[in-house]
Order: structure tokens, then sequence, then C-alpha cells
């Protein structure tokens, strides 16, 4: 029983088998005031019994040892300890000395003395004194010895060179080490007859030792019998215990690295499908616990071990974990594993590996990390293989391989320490991609760019992770500073891609130094040539440097007259591009746009030519007399859109409006050339032009007159135009006039412009319905497709109802005619008398950039409005106005262009006011039609009608708009928004009394009363400043609204 001073328990009660001859507690010094002293709750203590005992009717003497906390154990373990060859048996004297022994442990001098651990056991040492061979074979391993210490230098380590010994040096001061930990005190003496002895605690480095090694019957070589749960129970009992003396930390990481080793050679021999994922877990934590170096984790596993980094220092590890490797790789189980390589390691065992070298590389920095440039280097070009052989068979593909692929990419793009390694592994599994990001990692920009450029020439690269190669490189180019870099794979690019490639030079952005154009320029025809077009075009269109236009037009000229030179295939395809587009029905596309829509994609010629429109249609300086010099090597009727913006350029517009109307029929490019002047066909004007830039009125009328003037030649040639209204020209405030058939019809006229898009389309339009019909009744759309019957006119139909063959062309325009018909036709073709009604058409602007464009038939008809841009696009839906209007304005947009109050094209808030007369009840009367200029977008649309009451005579309504503008004060808004005393109460006394027609003694009973309630309804917050006599009568809302 343990008691106290004071009779009381302080620990459970142990038994003994017999009752003892003498006890002796081990574990507290004799002295209390030891600071060795034990706390109560120390279990860390044996009590020691001598006693005889009776076996097999045989007493036997000897010492019963158990802890003295036996007692809180169920069934509590017990000691027998008994010497040998002791004769005759005699019962054992022990007692605790006041002295004591020292004890010398030579088992633990072995287990923890540190040797020089050989991955490759075949490897020739480079210390050969311990070798017994003949002076000649010691000679050449000398030799060989010094060579490779020459070649493995590693000049991490100072350069310095090893003394002369050191290795030995190192083994003596380490068994040294390894003694003085061995030693252990003894105070407790056991004697029996002439002998006697001293009684010491076995150290624990030997107790678990002892069961590791019984784990393994067979011995380390082959572990095929080894008792796993044997190792678990030794780390389970070292398990979160805290050493408390240099011996036990060491021996805690000892036994970790023994049993870490063990169990790694199991997981290694009997493969991973017999583990579960517990274990391997568990051997991770002990391995990484222990610290065992990890070069000697990896020496066991076979593809892995060669990237093992020694260093001329060597391995150094605790002998009784050596003993363990070493027996391990020399045994034929190893040999097994060697032979079937690495492949012969499940997905398991690799994803262990993986985990474990992840959480080496953690350790970087540590100092408690020897030998860490070797280690590290080791341990980086190891898990840069399990990785890559992991991801060996992942899906192809950026973005793919899961998480095994996202840490390979992480552990290249943060650097590792065996580069060079590292380098050869991605060549030898084809991982270019890879490659480069490593490369990234050192800022080798040179290196990245090879890389990449042998992956898009083609070469092997297994992961296939780089996309839009051409593009990367670009981009790249664009983010590096080295101009000779950027040039050198600038130019291969463009050599590649030519207009990718360009871009590299052009890059405004990039952190080099800008390119000089003119270098570029030089640099490009010398070694790309197919990119220097990409580059000019870079210039011109992109910079706007004009300097380069001459050279980019005769580089399009050579294209395009080259091509159509030597290919009559082509020279057909562009006279069938013309006879396609003067065969559309209007409202048809301009030229232009009907070029550009049909543009094959990549066809070079095809785009070229859209170029050269471009350059010849804008305001750049060029020599249009060599550019019409060399045009005119070909047939005039094949490059028709450059001859017209020649001559519109060299002020021949008779020529150029002829050509629009006759060869081209692109009535919307002749109004937009009158429009003009005549400049920049094909080319919209960039942003707003200013109404001074404008060629004169006068010069606009004249150019209309050519091409209505042209338009009536090209229908004469269908025999329609003797028949038609005619189209001419008005000098009075207009630029286009029309005339139409009495016949015509309002909602026919509707209806034709509601389909016109365009304002080329409507004059077009305009004549085709002025063509006579060769009979009245029927189905209007028959009228126009069914031939006329025999008996109507003894004359023969119109060429466009002559035959079925010919009918599906009636709109389609031909060729240019003589100026005059033949006399005979004149005089076989009587023309019946029409009456001539002039329209004087109306044009306002909503917008700088935008036109409506008012036309009719009659006065008494409804009117059409088009809102039309300067290319003669329609911008809006048509509206209509239920007569043909006298004036019309446009409200909305201010006179002056510039004015920040210009509203968008696509603002709705705005107005058209027309001024007209209308006939009610057979009364004329007169007035404005205002709608908003959106209406044409609505099925009906809401009209007002506005007119003065009191005019007498009724007179037509002028209505302009005027440069000055006037103010109309709006009283009905100040007696709305002006705001007043609002009285809650009615019959209140207001403060104000002077309004009220009261006796004299009323009135001064109010205002004392009034006072009165001033006096205690004062608001203090209001800083007690009593308010200005009037100030209800002044209200600067009111004043406010009256400004406004």
């Amino acid at each position: 029983m343990f008691v106290n001073l004071d009779g009381d328990a302080t620990r459970a009660t142990i038994e003994f088998e017999e009752y003892p001859k003498q006890v002796v507690v081990d574990g507290t010094p004799t002295d209390p005031s030891s600071p060795r002293s034990r706390a109560p709750d120390d279990d860390d203590g044996y009590v020691l019994a001598s006693m005889a005992r009776n076996i097999n009717d045989k007493v036997q003497f000897g010492l019963e040892i158990q802890r003295w906390s036996a007692g809180n154990e169920s069934s509590p373990e017990k000691h027998w300890l008994a010497a040998d060859g002791i004769e005759p048996p005699n019962p054992y004297g022990i007692r605790s000395l006041v002295g004591h022994g020292e004890i010398q442990f030579e088992e633990i001098v072995g287990k923890l003395c540190q040797g020089w651990f050989i991955p490759f056991p075949s490897q020739i040492r480079a210390s050969t004194s311990s070798l017994s061979l003949d002076s000649r074979t010691a000679s050449s391993l000398e030799r060989l010895s010094k060579e490779k210490e020459l070649f493995d230098r590693d000049d991490s380590q100072d350069d310095e060179s090893l003394p002369d010994g050191w290795e030995t040096s190192r083994n003596t001061e380490g068994e040294e080490f390894a003694r003085r930990l061995a030693k252990t005190g003894a105070r407790l003496a056991v004697w029996a007859g002439d002998r006697i002895w001293w009684a010491a605690r076995n150290p624990l480095i030997l107790q678990f030792d002892a069961a590791l090694d019984a784990a393994c019957p067979n011995g380390f070589a082959s572990v095929k019998d080894m008792n796993k749960q044997g190792i678990y129970t030794v780390l389970e009992a070292i398990r979160g215990r805290d050493a408390k003396t240099e011996l036990q930390f060491l021996t805690f990481g000892y036994l970790r690295q023994k049993a870490g080793l063990l169990l790694l050679v199991e997981l290694l021999t009997s493969g991973t499908e017999q583990l579960f994922e517990g274990e391997l877990n568990a051997l991770e934590e002990v391995l990484i616990e222990s610290k065992l170096d990890a070069r000697v984790v990896l020496s066991l596993v076979p593809g892995i071990r060669n990237e093992i980094i020694e260093g001329r220092r060597g391995i150094w590890i605790y002998g009784g974990v050596r003993k363990v490797a070493d027996a391990f790789l020399r045994g034929a189980a190893f040999d097994g594993l060697l032979k079937a390589g690495l492949g012969s390691l499940g997905s398991r065992a690799m994803h262990f590996l993986r985990r474990f070298l992840s959480s080496w590389r953690r350790m970087k920095g540590f100092a408690s990390v020897a030998d860490e440039s070797e280690v590290f280097r080791t341990v980086d070009a190891a898990l840069l293989t399990v990785l890559l052989e992991l991801d060996r068979h992942a899906p192809k593909g950026l973005g793919k391989g899961g998480p095994v692929r996202s840490e390979l990419n992480e552990l290249v793009d943060r650097g590792v320490d065996c580069f060079d390694r590292a380098v050869d592994l991605l060549e030898s599994y084809h991982r270019l991609f890879i490659l480069s990001r490593l490369y990234q990692s050192r800022k080798m920009a040179g290196h990245v760019l090879a890389t990449w450029k042998r992956i898009i020439e083609g070469e092997r690269d297994e992961g296939q992770e780089l996309r839009d190669g051409e593009q990367r490189v670009r981009e790249y180019l664009a983010k590096i500073s080295g101009q000779a870099l950027v040039q050198e794979y600038g130019i291969w690019l463009a050599n590649r891609n030519p207009r990718l490639g360009v871009q590299v030079f052009a890059e405004d952005k990039s952190r080099t130094s800008r390119f000089e154009p003119a270098r570029v320029v030089e640099l490009l025809r010398e070694e790309a040539p197919n990119a220097v077009k990409y580059y000019l075009e870079h210039l011109v269109f992109g910079k706007g440097n004009t300097a380069y236009v001459n050279e980019l037009v005769a580089y399009y000229l050579d294209v395009v007259l080259d091509e159509l030179e030597s290919s009559a295939t082509s020279r057909k395809a562009v006279m069938a591009a013309y006879d396609a587009y003067r065969a559309l029905h209007a409202p048809k596309p301009t030229y232009h746009h009907f070029l550009t829509a049909n543009a094959p994609e990549g066809d070079e010629v095809w785009h070229s030519r859209l170029r050269l429109l471009q350059l010849l249609g804008g305001p750049h300086d060029y020599d249009s007399a060599t550019i019409r010099a060399r045009i005119a090597r070909l047939s005039g009727e094949l490059l028709v859109p450059e001859t017209i913006i020649l001559a519109g350029r060299e002020q021949h517009h008779d020529d150029a409006l002829r050509l629009l109307v006759h060869n081209l029929g692109d009535y919307d490019t002749a109004v937009s050339y009158c429009m003009r002047g005549g400049i920049r066909v094909y080319v919209p004007p960039e942003g707003r032009r200013h109404w001074a830039s404008w060629p004169e009125i006068e010069q606009q009328r004249r150019l209309f007159r050519v091409v209505l003037h042209e338009r009536g030649r090209s229908w004469s040639t269908l025999g329609a135009v003797g028949q038609a209204q005619s189209i001419a020209a008005d000098d009075v405030g207009g630029i286009i006039r029309s005339a139409s058939s009495a016949e015509s019809r309002p909602h026919s006229i509707a209806q034709s412009h509601s389909r016109s898009t365009s304002l080329g389309g409507a004059i077009l339009g305009n004549i085709r319905r002025q063509e006579p019909r060769p009979f009245e009744g029927g189905n209007p759309a028959s009228r126009q497709a069914s031939p006329p019957a025999p008996s109507t006119s003894p004359r023969p139909p119109p060429p466009a109802q002559a035959s079925s063959s010919t009918a599906s062309s009636a709109d389609k325009p031909l060729p240019a005619a003589p100026l005059e018909a033949p006399a005979a036709n004149q005089a076989s073709e009587p023309q019946p008398d029409q009456q001539v009604v002039n329209l004087e058409p109306h044009i306002a602007s909503p917008t700088p950039e935008e036109f409506l464009v008012v036309i009719g038939t009659s006065p008494s008809e409804p009117g059409i409005g088009m809102f039309v841009n300067l290319d003669g696009d329609a911008t809006r839906a048509t509206i209509e106005f239920e007569e043909y209007p006298k004036q019309v304005v446009v409200d909305g947009t201010p006179t002056d262009p510039s004015s920040p109050r210009s509203r968008a094209p696509d603002d709705d808030d705005g107005y058209v006011l027309a001024s007209m007369a209308r006939n009610i009840n057979d009364k004329v009367q007169f007035g404005l039609e205002i709608q908003r200029w959106s209406a044409g977008n609505e099925s009906s649309p809401e009209k007002h009608w506005l007119a003065a009451d009191g005019i007498e005579p009724p007179n037509p309504y002028g209505i302009r708009s005027l440069v000055g503008h006037g103010e109309i004060q709006f009283e009905e808004i100040v007696g709305k928004l002006c705001q007043g005393w609002f009285i809650p109460f009615p019959s209140q006394i207001r403060a104000s009394t002077s309004s009220l027609s009261l006796d004299s003694r009323t009135a001064s009973s109010l205002e004392r009363l009034s006072k009165e309630k001033e006096l205690f309804d004062r608001d203090d917050s209001q800083d007690d400043e009593s308010l200005p006599d009037g100030w209800e009568t002044r209200s600067p809302i009111k004043s406010l609204l009256s400004a406004r």
C-alpha cells in the first residue's frame, strides 16, 4: 500500500505472488530534495521484490518486478529476473545504495552511431583504404575514385576540399557521442551467494528495437512474414511521448526511422492493394516525423533511386537503420523490383511517394535538414519524376489532368533546385510545354520561345497544352523587353503567319523600344516578304500613316492586275459580279456593299481589290494618272468602280456618273456622289462634316441633273421613256425633282416607298411606277407580268413583256444607249399627251449626317418622307403625309451641329412639322400636320393637326427653323409649380391680418392674440430670428419659374 505521512493511500494497492523477503522501489531518489524527485502521478517507477517461488515442486529464487502503478491494471504485467549458474540456489538480496555505479551499453553505440550509407552498393567509394586488393587493382580504383571526385565535385559546398581522414574522424566523433549517451547510473545492488550485481533499467531503445527485430523473423532482406502489428505496437507506444533526456530524443527518432523503413519495404514488396489508406497515411506520417533522409527512402524505390545526389560527404544515418536498408538492397526481393522498374509500383504507391516528397519540399530552409542542397535537388527531381509518371495517362490538353497536372505546373512554376535534371526529365517525357514553364520560372524568355517554336513546328509534346501557339508567341513577345529576341521571333512568326507576325512590330504597348516603321518595312522585305502587305496595311489603315499609301496601292494593283491578266476565270468572275448586281431589284445595296458581302473568305485577290477601292476612294494623296495608266492595260469593263473613283478625283463627274448609272446601275452611290460632289466615293466621311465643307448647291443640282438625265437615257432604250413622266431638275431651292403619271394611285406609291431602303432606290422605284401600262383592269400584279391582249394595241409590247424569257430581267439596267433614239423609232411610236406636274422635293436635316427627303407625285396625294445618310442608305422608317406638304421642318436638332445638344441618330424625341392644305367637307383648311420622326415604326402613327383660329381669308402656313431664338413665358406653369402657404385649419388665425376688414376693436384683439401666438409658438431652433416684413410676398420659387 502506498500512503503518505498522514496515512492516506496515494496509489492503488499492488500484490505479490509470494510474500517477498526484501522489497526495493526504483524511481525515486533517496534524497527527497533532489530535483529528480518524481511527481506523485508519475508512473515510470518499479517495485522489485526478492522472493522464492515453487515451480514444478522446485524452489526458485529471483526478483519479481512490476510497475508501481500495476494496481491500476486488471492484469498487471510482472517480470521474473534470475541469474544463471548460481549453485547452490540462494535467496537474492537487494538494497538501494546511497552511492551509484556506471554501466555502458555497447548495443546502444552500435545502433545510434551514424555511418555512411551507400545507396548503390556496387559503386566505388571515394575511400579505398579499407579494401584488401593487390597493388594494381588498388591503384586503378584510387585513380577512378579521384576522377569521380573531380567530376562529381559540388561547387555549392564552397569548393573546399575535404581534409584527409575526415571520414575516420567523423566516425570517431559519432562513436564518442553515442558512448556518452549509452552510459547510465545504477543504485540498486543485488547479490546471491558470493556474487553481486548492479540492477539497472534496460533503455527504451533496446527494449523497442528488440521488438522491431522480433517482428521480422526472417531478417530484413525478406519481409515475407513481417508482423506489422508488432511494428505498429512500438509506434503506438512512443506516439505522443515527450523526450525527457537526450537519449530518449534520439531513441524516438531512431525507432520511427527503423519502423518506417520496415513498413516501406513491406509496401514495396507486397503491393499497395493489401494496404488500407489509413496505413499509407500512417507510414507517410512516420517517415516525415522521423526526419529520415529522403534519399534513404528513395534508394529503395526503383526508377526513382537514380535521382539521388549523394554529394562528396555522402549520406549518414543511424547504424541500426542502415543495417535494415543495406540488407534489403542486397536481397533478392530488391533485385526483382529493379527488373520490374517503376511501372511495377501501383497508383497508390505512386501517390504515397507524391505526398511524401511534397511534404519534404515544404521543409526547405529548415536548419534541421542536413546537406540541404543535395537533399532538395534529389527531392525535386524525384517528385518531378513521380508527377510525370502519374500524368502520363491523364487527358491531353490545357486545363485537363486534374490535381496531378495542377501540382506538376505549380512545381515547375515555383522553380526547382534540380534545374538541369528537370530539363532532361521533361525532354525525356516529351513534355515541352511544361519545359517552357520551367524556363519561364527562371525568366529565360529565349528558351521559352525556342520551346514553343519546337511545339508549333510539330515536335512531339505529350501534354498538348499549347493552344493557339502562334497567338501565344505574339502575346509573349509583347511582354518581354529584349528587342533582338522580339525581332528574331517576330520575323519567324511573320513567315509562318504574316497577318499575325506583323502585329509584333506594330504593338504599341510592348515593353521593348518601339520599332521604326521604315526599319520594319526593310526588315520584312528581306526576311518575310509575304508580311510586307500586312504591315503596310497596319501603317495606313491602323495608324493613318499616309506615307505608304502609294506603295500599298501599287501592291494591291499588282495583285489585282496580275490575276486578271493571267486568269480568264477571274475576268469572267468580275463580269459575272457586275451582271448579278445589275440584275438585283430595288431596293438593293451599293455595289461596294454588294462586293464586300459577297467576298469569298480567304480570297486574297478579292480582298486586295476591296482594300484598293478603300484607298482610292479615301482622302489620300496618290498618283491617279499612274494608276489610271496601269488600269488601262485591261478592258474598260473590268475595273469599273476603280475607274469611277479616278474620274471623280479628276473632276470628270459626267463620266463617273455615266458609269455608275449605265455600267453598274448603282443609284445609291450615284446619289451619294451628287451629295458629296464626287468626293470619297465608296468611303463614308469620318465623323461629322461641317456644312461649309459640302459642295455648292449649284454643283449638287448639276450632278443630280446628270444622274436623272442618264437614267432617262437608260430607260429610253426600253421604249418607255416616251410614255413616262419627265424627270428634270429645278433651280428653285431644290436638288431633285420628279414627275409622275396622273394615273398613279396613292396607296401604291406608299407601298413602293415603304419597300425602298435608300434614296437611290426611291428614285428608281419612282421612275418604274411611271411606266405605261399596256392595258387597264384586273390585278395590278397581272398587269405587270402578263403580255398584252392582241386587240388592245397594234404596237409590240415593251421589252420587259416581250417574251417569257425576258420577263425576269424587266428591271435589269441595260448597257449605255445612244444619246438619241433613231428617228424611225420616234416616228413609229407617237407619244400621248400627258400633263406634267412638277413637285418641289423638301430636304430637312435632323442631324449633320442625316437628311429627311420628302417626295410625292401630286399636290393632292400623300407625300413620302425618307431619312437617309450621306451614302443614301435609309436610317429610319419611312413616314407619310396625308397631303403633299408645302413646307417641312424637323424639330429636335439645333441648327448649330457643334452644339452639345445635338441628338444621337437613334434619338426618337423629335418631330416633323409639315405645312399643308387638306380638304374637309369640300372646304380647304390650312394648318400644320405634326408627327414624331419615329412614326414610321408604328402601325397606326399618331398625328396632330395644328391651326390658328380667326385667320380670314384662309392662307397657307409658312414654317422655317431660324438661327436665332425667341422666348415664351408659360404662365400656367407658374401657377402650377409656385409654392404657397398651406393652412391645415382654415379657421385658424393667420399671423398677417392686414387683409382683414374689421372694426378697430376686433382688429386690435386679433393683433394681440397673433402676437401672443407668435410668442408661444416661437421655434428656438431657428436662432430666434424674427422674419422680415413682407417675407411671405417674396417667393424665390416664383422668380425662378418666371426666369424659366
